[in-house]
C-alpha cells in the first residue's frame, strides 16, 4: 500500500470514530497507523511489538481495545489463522 493509500485510509478511520463519538486519542493514532501501514495479517501482539519502537507507544490494553472498536465499527476484520491465534 502506498503512502497515500495508508493516509487516505487513516483520514477515513479517524472520520468513522469521529461520527461515532471516539476520540482519536495518541494510542489509538499509533495502533491505527501500525494496521494501515501493514498489508500482512498481524496479531495484537504483532502490533504490541511493532509500536516498542515508538518514542511513548501503548500499551497492550490499549492495542486490545483499539482493535475490538475498530472490529465493533466494521473499519478491521479478523481473521483467525494456525493455532487458534487471531489476525488482523
Amino acid at each position: 500500500m502506498s503512502a497515500d493509500q495508508t493516509s487516505q485510509l487513516l483520514s477515513n478511520w479517524k472520520n468513522s470514530l469521529h461520527q461515532h463519538s471516539y476520540r482519536v486519542t495518541q494510542p489509538r493514532l499509533q495502533v491505527m497507523e501500525i494496521v494501515a501501514a501493514t498489508r500482512i495479517p498481524l496479531t495484537p501482539q504483532d502490533i504490541y511489538h511493532k509500536s516498542l519502537n515508538l518514542e511513548s507507544p501503548p500499551g497492550i490494553a490499549s492495542v486490545y481495545r483499539t482493535l475490538e472498536m475498530l472490529d465493533v465499527l466494521g473499519l478491521i476484520q479478523q481473521i483467525h489463522q494456525p493455532g487458534g491465534c487471531h489476525g488482523i
